[in-house]
């Protein structure tokens, strides 16, 4: 049952912001941003075969690395399976989205 929600929810950049991103309180205004800017740093690598297409961020977001990869495509595209050979680009992505958004929160508490 949770597989197949997660699979309905995040299949896709438009089902992740029609389902979940959409329905986010107005009121916390970073909120779509910064879940977007995670969403394209877990799923949207441009460089791992099988990547979900991202989704537009109007905040910016720099994140995702478009530098070329030597790593092998060989075998099945399973997106899990082929980004596990990109876990370091991916939680440097990640590490990047935390630290920007950190700063927005810090500056819109001020």
């Amino acid at each position: 049952m949770i597989a197949d929600a997660k699979r309905t929810h995040m299949h896709s950049g438009d089902n992740f912001q029609f389902s979940i991103v959409s329905r986010f309180c107005e009121q916390y205004k970073l909120l779509p941003y910064f879940a977007i800017a995670l969403y394209n740093a877990l799923f949207g690598n441009t460089n791992c075969p099988g990547a979900i297409p991202g989704l537009d961020n109007d905040e910016d977001d720099d994140s995702s690395d478009d530098e070329d990869s030597d790593k092998s495509t060989d075998g099945p595209n399973d997106p899990l399976i082929k980004r596990c050979a990109y876990v370091d680009e991916i939680v440097a992505n990640l590490e990047g989205v935390l630290e920007k958004f950190k700063c927005k929160a810090q500056a819109a508490l001020k």
